[in-house]
């Protein structure tokens, strides 16, 4: 939030797209996490579902550690 607030302008612009993405990301996993896809069972969706939400956070992190 700081990059956003008081970097320079790439920077802002970069931790805009990444706030935007984290915003994103969870409003996609609350979505798919309220509404599993039927015919799958529970316990293998719900693992695939976290896999892909902890390979998203790590994205996420590492382009907030890339931003300078």
């Amino acid at each position: 939030m700081a990059a956003s607030l008081y970097g320079t302008k790439e920077t802002q612009e970069s931790a805009d797209a990444i706030i935007y993405a984290i915003i994103k990301l969870g409003n996609d996993f609350t979505h798919r996490v309220s509404h599993p896809e039927p015919g799958i069972d529970a316990k293998v969706y719900f693992k695939d579902l976290t896999d892909k939400f902890n390979a998203g956070i790590e994205e996420l992190a590492e382009q907030i550690n890339n931003l300078y």
